[in-house]
């Protein structure tokens, strides 16, 4: 049987290289519009300030373990609808994908912390509360598919969060040796939340995508 070995360039690969060097256009725009030197934005930020490669890897790992939620979801959603499952399931996944990914920007990019309050004025408390509520419509909208799954991760993961912004309302004084380690249970809880996060996605991805009826394309290939 022959092969086709012509290079190809599907559209999918197309539109990750557009937006990509979108991207890149975008961050040069800024940078001549702002006067800012375009090395800022492209350097790694711990080379930036001349700081230990391990600062903040904590929150590194966070980021990490969201943004694997997110693309286990999103895989997953595709998987589903391209196996023809029940379309609740995959709709599922598709919106934690998207809550994932809201989550994800905001730590990373440190939205309700910065960006809300300088940029557009909001509140952090705000902030928090715009989120709260986006995540109670989901946990609403979905609730019956979650009683389905074995939740107990993400569970655990919500009151990991609980734990962590409960920590942060305490006094953040770094010379006082009992209150410097309240940054330990603050972003460690939040770290295991999480890690929780990613557990729940991913096994609950795993056992649908085994229990789903497989894509007939696939066996007839």
């Amino acid at each position: 049987m022959k092969t086709d070995n012509r290079i190809r360039f599907p559209i999918p690969l197309l539109l990750l290289y557009g937006a990509t060097l979108s991207f890149l256009l975008l961050v040069l725009v800024v940078s001549l519009r702002t006067g800012i030197p375009i090395w800022k934005f492209t350097v790694d930020p711990a080379a930036l300030m001349d700081a230990n490669p391990f600062t903040g890897v904590v929150s590194n790992i966070g980021v990490l373990a969201w943004c694997a939620s997110a693309a286990v979801c999103f895989f997953s959603f595709a998987l589903l609808r391209e196996r023809g499952s029940d379309r609740e399931f995959p709709t599922f996944l598709l919106f934690s994908g998207l809550i994932t990914c809201l989550l994800l920007f905001d730590d990373f990019f440190q939205f309700h912390e910065y960006v809300y309050p300088r940029l557009f004025r909001i509140r952090e408390k705000l902030a928090f509360g715009m989120y709260g509520l986006l995540v109670l419509l989901y946990l609403a909208r979905f609730r019956k598919t979650i009683r389905e799954t074995e939740y107990l991760p993400l569970l655990v993961s919500f009151g990991c969060f609980g734990v962590s912004v409960l920590f942060d309302r305490f006094p953040h004084n770094r010379e006082v040796a009992l209150l410097e380690w309240h940054y330990l249970y603050e972003d460690g809880a939040k770290l295991m939340g999480i890690v929780s996060w990613f557990a729940y996605f991913a096994g609950t991805a795993f056992r649908a995508l085994r229990s789903s009826p497989g894509n007939p394309e696939l066996r007839e290939g």
